[in-house]
């Protein structure tokens, strides 16, 4: 279970780096889009200045032989000779030359701007690509997350049958530790920390057991311990096995408020823990006298108190 969660979490972590390859690629793509676009217009502003220059000196060289005369975008660039054979000359010189140069200029703007053009279709070819290639690997992603959650949710069911099967074997219904192998007393005075530890958790009773979870939305049996002591200012672990090292041993005949019962029900290690309430809370009586416990059991159910229970049982902590 704890390689499929990794497996999934592993999966969620691809998948938003797919989604961020997604998004630059489209940003990129934009971008280029945009650079074509101011291009594609000044390649039109050139070809429309070419146009216009071949027809101003087409009729500049029209009027100059047939009346005589320029335009004035030509005969600006003549001195004031009366002498039409100066005025032909002076066109030919000067007049051809001057717009020579103006269509050269703009000849050799359009053709840059055409690279630039061609530069730029290639490049949004080849991120509309990435764009696709991205887009197919963030949906491949989605579909191998919805794969590993669907597994995740079968896993979880079976275990949680098992569950529901050991705590029915192990629970003890009697008040007092009558029936059980165990019997539990109080060590006492309550200690504030304890004490703040168990109205915290108190806070979560309704809250749905989620796997992992540890937040009003959701906890398991560590999240729940690890927020309730939190609340009491100490920092546990979010794992049932770390929080029994990481608390001090306590016998059974010397509980408080607060302290955590470990378990051991897969013979592996410790894998469950609950917290240790006591026969009252705020001068109330509690549910099961002094065997009450809170715990989050498995899914399914709600945070809730219970009676205790000493199979599997490996040992009672105080953080």
């Amino acid at each position: 279970m704890v390689k499929l969660e990794s497996d999934i979490a592993a999966e969620q972590a691809t998948l938003d780096q797919l989604d961020e390859r997604y998004n630059q690629a489209e940003v990129a793509l934009a971008a280029t889009q945009r650079s074509l676009a101011v291009t594609n217009s000044h390649i039109q502003t050139a070809a429309g200045r070419l146009v216009r220059d071949h027809k101003i000196l087409a009729s500049d060289a029209v009027q100059s032989y047939m009346s005589g005369t320029t335009s004035g975008a030509v005969s600006s660039l003549f001195a004031a000779p009366s002498d039409q054979n100066q005025i032909q000359d002076l066109y030919q010189r000067l007049g051809a030359r001057q717009v020579s140069l103006v269509l050269n200029q703009v000849q050799s703007t359009e053709h840059a701007l055409s690279s630039t053009r061609t530069r730029l279709l290639v490049e949004q070819r080849a991120e509309s690509n990435d764009l696709r290639a991205a887009d197919t690997a963030r949906k491949r992603g989605e579909l191998a997350s919805k794969l590993f959650q669907a597994t995740l949710r079968q896993a979880q069911r079976t275990l949680a049958a098992e569950f529901t099967m050991q705590l029915a074997n192990h629970a003890i219904p009697s008040v007092g530790g009558q029936g059980g192998t165990a019997a539990l007393s109080t060590g006492g005075q309550a200690q504030a920390p304890g004490l703040a530890a168990v109205q915290a958790a108190v806070q979560f009773l309704g809250v749905p057991y989620v796997w992992g979870g540890a937040s009003m939305a959701g906890v398991d049996c560590s999240g729940l311990v690890m927020l309730a002591w939190a609340q009491a200012g100490v920092s546990l672990s979010h794992s049932a096995a770390d929080q029994y090292l990481e608390s001090t041993p306590v016998s059974l005949s010397n509980l408080e408020p607060g302290d955590l019962l470990f378990y051991d029900f897969g013979g592996t290690g410790i894998d469950h823990v609950v917290m240790y309430v006591g026969p009252t809370l705020d001068g109330q009586p509690t549910p099961y006298g002094i065997d009450t416990i809170i715990q989050a059991a498995y899914p399914g159910t709600t945070v809730s108190f219970e009676p205790f229970w000493a199979e599997g049982l490996v040992g009672a902590a105080r953080p």
